[in-house]
């Protein structure tokens, strides 16, 4: 008979040891599919990424050189055409870039830019008193289409990344919601079945174990990315996107640290209960030992 309960009592701690490892994994994927959730799907997270890593000033710096480059070489005066973009309009243009993926909307008009720019050099060279002949208009043609190119360069995400994004953000957001319920009712199935295999204390030992293995995986995971310097190794040679990319990650990282966070705030908690529901049991164990009539838990006759 002691034989048997024995091997019962082996048999319920070997299951509850992997329901505890498969609770783990469960609060990770929802903890993952949380971060997911703020980051790559969301509008608001991409804006203010683009203002916190410094797009539009690392954009607006590579067009000035450029346009000035040009410029210079036919005849324009330096300070006239850094004039010719200001920061304003590349943060304004890269508003668009964004609802164009999120939204669906038109980015912004190119084509427009070469127009601008075309008039702007015909105005200047007005003013110096050069005359608009037809040689003349034909080479402020060539300089605008030029300068409207370098402004698409570098104002601009790349085309298949923006492809991808409009099809696969959709289809993500539709996906996120019954996956992260699924995952959240088997969550709730095993907590339910630890919690009928055991007492209070047991159950949230096992608890325990799954929230601080998440919390730990997440907490080495993070530092370990960015300590590792990794993402900073990102192949992109456009400075203003290269900022962009590398503060994107970043953010999706500390994301990750602050599930870890949330996590061990959990643990804490499960723990204080659990030293709760241990010192209570102790605390009954060495009342009855010495309770009238008993002693070392026998019946005094």
């Amino acid at each position: 008979m002691s034989r048997r309960i024995q091997h019962h009592s082996r048999v319920k701690t070997v299951m509850s040891y992997i329901l505890s490892f498969v609770l783990c994994l469960l609060f990770i994927c929802l903890s993952l599919c949380a971060v997911f959730q703020v980051t790559v799907p969301n509008e608001n997270f991409l804006q203010r990424q683009i203002v916190q890593s410094k797009y539009s000033q690392y954009a607006l710096y590579a067009v000035q050189n450029e346009l000035t480059s040009y410029g210079q070489a036919s005849g324009f005066d330096q300070n006239f055409c850094k004039s010719l973009v200001s920061e304003r309009e590349i943060s304004s243009d890269a508003n668009q870039l964004v609802k164009s993926i999120y939204e669906n909307r038109t980015g912004p008009d190119y084509d427009a830019k070469e127009k601008i720019f075309y008039s702007q050099f015909a105005k200047n060279a007005e003013k110096r008193n050069i005359q608009m002949t037809e040689e003349n208009k034909q080479a402020i043609k060539a300089l605008s289409r030029v300068c409207a190119e370098s402004y698409r360069k570098h104002v601009s995400f790349s085309a298949p990344v923006v492809s991808a994004m409009r099809s696969l953000i959709p289809k993500a957001k539709k996906l996120l919601v019954p996956v992260e319920a699924a995952l959240g009712i088997l969550a709730v199935i095993i907590l339910v079945l630890l919690y009928n295999m055991h007492h209070k204390r047991h159950f949230f030992r096992y608890c325990i174990f799954a929230t601080s293995g998440a919390a730990l995986l997440f907490f080495a995971a993070g530092i370990g990315v960015l300590c590792s310097g990794k993402i900073e190794c990102v192949g992109i040679v456009e400075q203003s996107l290269y900022e962009l990319v590398v503060t994107c990650l970043h953010q999706i990282v500390f994301g990750t640290l602050i599930a870890a966070a949330v996590l061990a705030v959990f643990t804490a908690v499960l723990t204080i209960a659990y030293i709760l529901q241990w010192q209570k049991h102790t605390g009954k164990k060495h009342d009855s030992q010495h309770s009238p009539g008993v002693y070392d838990g026998k019946l005094l006759i």
